[in-house]
């Protein structure tokens, strides 16, 4: 369907308020899934002729992401910069070697104490998700950014990897989550959340997935809220992922583990 230049532009002006991208089918026979995004996001969905003059006229005003809708999602920014998640193919975030029980990841969600249920308050790209599945754990991947979820969502069908299948993805808020859950949810379960990393001046030009991670979800400024929630829940085990030498997010750990540029903060509430 083709819109007006007028009403286009109301919509991104809208749109780019909330960070949220424009839709853009990768080519004709995907507009139809398109348009389906665009209902389900509330998303303006380029159609019709002409899409380039109008991306041209959209990246003057500002709107600087577009979620190309394939057969998988793809996540483009204005500066040119793209990504889009694969589980099977993407050895270097999604094939890890360290994966013993061992790993200190493993170790700070108590896989030594025979716990084999983790919820991920936060997941992002579900690097780890991935990783504690393929370490058997069973993994609740929260993620609250809907644009995220569905590139997670629509990579998880196209895999062919049982631990990537068993993950339960879910769009929720973590703040949520943890409001909702029993107490037997809470304390027979291990939550692990790794809020986004500060920027530091080696930071100034990080890898394309965090550059237009960080322009489509923003800062992270309620991961204190998170954790102030789980201690007021009283969740058996939380582990906060923080640089290695970073200040606890919260108040003093019960312990933690350190590898060499990683920390994980283990709680007990």
């Amino acid at each position: 369907m083709w819109i007006s230049e007028k009403i286009f532009f109301n919509l991104v002006k809208s749109a780019f308020s909330m960070n949220s991208p424009l839709i853009i089918a990768a080519s004709p026979i995907w507009q139809s899934k398109a348009e389906l995004f665009s209902k389900a996001l509330g998303f303006v969905c380029l159609s019709g002729k002409g899409p380039g003059q109008l991306l041209e006229s959209a990246s003057s005003l500002g709107t600087s992401l577009y979620l190309i809708v394939g057969e998988r999602l793809r996540l483009d920014n204005k500066s040119g910069l793209a990504f889009e998640i694969d589980f099977d193919l993407d050895h270097i975030n999604y094939r890890k070697r360290e994966i013993g029980r061992k790993n200190l990841l493993a170790r700070a969600l108590g896989i030594e104490k025979g716990i084999t249920r983790v919820v991920d308050l936060s997941c992002g790209l579900a690097r780890d998700s991935v990783l504690l599945s393929q370490l058997g754990f069973q993994v609740q991947a929260h993620e609250r950014c809907a644009v995220l979820w569905y590139m997670l969502v629509e990579a998880q069908k196209l895999s062919t990897r049982p631990e990537v299948k068993t993950i339960r993805f879910i769009n929720e808020n973590s703040l949520n989550v943890l409001s909702r859950l029993s107490q037997a949810d809470l304390k027979k379960q291990s939550f692990y959340f790794d809020p986004m990393f500060p920027e530091t001046k080696k930071d100034a030009l990080p890898k394309k997935e965090m550059q237009i991670f960080r322009e489509l979800v923003g800062l992270d400024l309620d991961s204190v809220d998170v954790v102030k929630r789980a201690a007021e829940v009283k969740v058996a085990r939380l582990v906060i992922k923080r640089p290695r030498k970073a200040e606890p997010l919260f108040e003093k750990p019960r312990y933690f583990l350190e590898g060499r540029l990683i920390r994980y903060d283990v709680y007990q509430f």
